[in-house]
């Protein structure tokens, strides 16, 4: 949870862009830092196409 807080919420995230699925991967940080766990696993399950 302190690592997923440490999220920069940049304008353009570059970790989304850096993705080659193009995971929400902001998303499952804003999720982990709150301790919302189910959350999180629905983003990347969202928009994980290996899923």
């Amino acid at each position: 949870m302190k690592e997923a807080d440490r999220c920069l919420l940049c304008g353009t995230p570059v970790c989304i862009d850096a993705c080659p699925v193009l995971l929400d991967v902001r998303g499952m940080n804003e999720a982990v830092a709150r301790g919302d766990f189910r959350k999180a696993y629905d983003r990347i399950r969202e928009t994980n196409p290996l899923l």
